[in-house]
């Protein structure tokens, strides 16, 4: 049974006050842990319990985000119970133990200590290899200076972080787009080695990466236009044709399909007009393999690529980039990765420079 734009508060007609231990709290876990749901119900959701102060549903689906970021979760209680640490939740994975806090505001009842207290005690009871942090999961998303400041101030400081559910949706949004790893999540919600600055400088290089490899079209229609043969020519071949600028569009391998079916390129912003197109594709070719001649910069809805709307890449803005038929060329001697960062995005180039190029380093 599908429940779609069900509310909250529509589920609080049924399940009413959530009490730990109770059926209650176990079906309403039960419902928000189905695999169904997508990142925007739970968004919807938390949106809905910070503005109607349900803070025993927002520390639930806080707690279960985690398992999206791949940790291994465990609800907590939503108030004291004899013997058990009264945490809100709990991530784990074999290096890391981050024990949730929440609050709907940035106001903390009780001193930043007994979050600190907490880390401790779940430490001794639990042991193991890993280290112990906690985070605060606020519903707040401005002015968390307070909450920072309190923190700062506290014997804790090292051991406790702070983020908005905001953010935290935002970092499971880029988790699932660029599949990042858990142990690199890990690196980002506990902050890397002050002294060892490459790590950070490791990871942003990945996500650019993983950026630059998601550009283009994105997965087609079922249906779509019959695949084009190609000709393979050399690049020298192209001497031939006026001197112009070329837009060099980033694409993962299997965008290269939609550029034969539809001899046209999309869905990308773009403010000026070309002479000409190349395509570069990204891991685990890293070369631009393709070249096509433009013969206009149209709407979707007004160039040859059918039912433009039903690619994930399609949006207001975006245009496509028609090629004259007949144009578009494989290279028989693409033009590879040389030793600079691949520019994000969409960038240009000469058709001069395009001809000599080595590497891609020779076309900046």
């Amino acid at each position: 049974m599908s429940f779609p734009g069900i509310s909250l508060e529509d589920l609080k007609k049924f399940y009413g006050e959530l009490k730990d231990g109770e059926d209650n709290q176990r079906k309403f876990r039960d419902f928000i842990s189905q695999e169904k749901w997508k990142l925007t119900d739970f968004q919807r959701w938390l949106d809905e319990a910070v503005q109607k102060k349900l803070s025993k549903e927002f520390q639930d689906i806080v707690t279960l985000l985690g398992k999206r970021l791949g940790f291994s979760v465990e609800f907590g209680y939503y108030s004291q119970v004899p013997g058990k640490t009264p945490y809100d939740g709990l991530w784990e994975n074999e290096k890391l133990r981050i024990v949730i806090e929440t609050k709907l505001g940035t106001w903390i009842r009780y001193d930043i200590n007994q979050l600190g207290e907490y880390l401790d005690r779940v430490s001794s009871e639990r042991g193991g290899n890993q280290i112990t942090y906690g985070m605060y999961v606020v519903g707040q998303t401005e002015d968390l200076g307070p909450l920072s400041d309190q923190v700062r101030g506290n014997r804790y400081v090292n051991r406790i972080r702070i983020i908005s559910h905001a953010a935290l949706l935002k970092l499971v949004e880029i988790c699932e787009r660029t599949h990042l790893k858990n142990e690199q999540v890990s690196r980002i919600l506990i902050p890397f080695d002050a002294v060892n600055v490459g790590e950070l400088v490791e990871l942003i290089q990945m996500l650019v990466e993983e950026a630059i490899s998601r550009e283009g079209p994105g997965l087609p229609p079922l249906l779509g236009s019959p695949l084009v043969e190609v000709p393979k020519v050399s690049r020298s071949s192209l001497s031939d044709l006026e001197e112009g600028d070329i837009v060099v569009c980033p694409s993962r391998p299997e965008g290269v399909d939609f550029l034969k079916r539809n001899q046209a390129w999309g869905f990308v912003r773009i403010r000026r007009e070309p002479r000409y197109f190349a395509l570069y594709v990204s891991s685990p070719i890293h070369a631009i393999t393709h070249f096509g001649e433009v013969e206009k910069v149209a709407e979707p809805k007004d160039s040859r690529v059918a039912n433009p709307e039903e690619y994930e890449t399609y949006g207001v803005g975006k245009k496509v980039i028609q090629l004259k038929a007949g144009s578009l060329k494989e290279l028989g001697d693409p033009i590879t990765k040389g030793t600079q960062p691949i520019p994000q995005g969409i960038w240009y180039t000469t058709l001069s420079k395009f001809l000599r190029a080595n590497t891609l380093d020779d076309l900046r």
